[in-house]
């Protein structure tokens, strides 16, 4: 009875190709004569592979499998189809046989950032931190990368450069932020959520990223300007320390459990501002700033009390001279009319004694 060739893939049939190269009637996976080289196996029989190759007797075939190539393009077909797991598998299963498969590297990039094609890495770049990934994957695909690849990737990067704000930021915070499309994000060391105490976010940034501040343990001071519309998710989880935030009316949209974790924190806004609306909707303390008029106010009050005490300390100053002019007058006192002027003086001892104390 006749056994026939089957894809390692899919199970599907092999069709014979010119050249010596069989096709998958399914998935499309080509296999080289060079796969019968991984594994051992016998056939025995007649083998029938459909097409114009037949093999007939006992054909000793060792271990085979699909070559690189194959594997890469049945890769891309599992990409398109959003299987990011059996996308990934294929793609190592190439790696296994080229090491330095740029093209293998960049379909595990796409499967790590789940996007099915270079045409959704186009689309999607502006939405990217970094481009690097904790594996790697990127920095080797752009390593090993040739001919329409490498243009890609340049392509790739060019875009991302293009949406780089990071200008925006003071020269402390470039070890630790991006700004990419007017949103801030954290792309620095995990230890540094550790050890930054203040942040001042510039002007220019309309959006606090994702996660930007999780973390943050130490964090105790953060000034948000009026650019700022938008705080995403998670963007102060977990800063214990943060006891005051001043939301300012620019912001219109804050993510839900933004502020989890952050016991100490107070959000202060102005009263009727969506800030007051989401502190009261999410359970969170709320206190409102001071109106324009009563800042004013204050700053009046301020003025007038500063005045009133430069007066006194005048005032005091000058009673405190005459103090000593009339304690040296008395020391010169002499003749009949010593004693009613020394009295003079006495009474008026007294008298600045009095003022003085009211002046304390």
């Amino acid at each position: 009875m006749a056994a026939k060739l089957q894809c390692e893939i899919c199970g599907g049939k092999l069709v014979g190709k010119p050249g010596g190269i069989f096709e998958c009637d399914s998935c499309g996976t080509e296999y080289s004569t060079e796969w019968a080289k991984a594994k051992i196996q016998e056939i025995t029989g007649t083998v029938k592979v459909d097409g114009t190759v037949e093999v007939t007797g006992k054909v000793q075939v060792e271990n085979g499998g699909p070559t690189a190539l194959s594997l890469i393009k049945r890769g891309i077909q599992t990409l398109e189809d959003r299987n990011w797991r059996e996308a990934e598998s294929i793609f190592n299963r190439a790696l296994e046989i080229d090491p330095e498969s740029g093209d293998a590297f960049w379909g595990l990039y796409l499967c790590k950032k789940e996007w099915g094609s270079m045409r959704e890495a186009l689309q999607q770049v502006s939405d990217c931190v970094v481009l690097e990934d904790d594996r790697g994957y990127f920095r080797r695909a752009r390593q090993y990368a040739k001919g329409q690849l490498a243009g890609h990737i340049a392509r790739l990067e060019q875009l991302w450069r293009q949406e780089d704000q990071s200008e925006l930021l003071p020269e402390e915070m470039r070890q630790d932020f991006v700004v990419l499309k007017g949103v801030l994000w954290f792309v620095g060391e995990p230890d540094r959520r550790k050890t930054i105490r203040t942040v001042k976010i510039p002007y220019g940034v309309t959006e606090i990223g994702r996660g930007a501040f999780c973390g943050f343990d130490g964090l105790k001071e953060v000034t948000i300007p009026e650019s700022v519309k938008r705080i995403g998710p998670s963007a102060f989880k977990n800063c214990r320390e943060l006891s005051s935030l001043v939301i300012p009316d620019s912001v219109t949209f804050i993510e839900p459990y933004t502020f989890d974790g952050c016991r100490k924190l107070t959000l202060y806004g102005n009263a009727g501002s969506y800030a007051e609306q989401f502190a009261k909707t999410n359970w969170l303390l709320f206190s409102t700033l001071k109106t324009q008029e009563e800042i004013l106010a204050e700053q009046a009050a301020k003025k007038a009390e500063a005045k009133r005490k430069a007066e006194r300390r005048a005032k005091r100053e000058e009673l405190n001279e005459e103090k000593d002019r009339l304690q040296a007058e008395i020391l010169t006192l002499k003749g009949l009319f010593a004693g009613r002027r020394r009295k003079e003086i006495e009474a008026r001892f007294q008298q600045i004694n009095a003022e003085l104390k009211e002046l304390e």
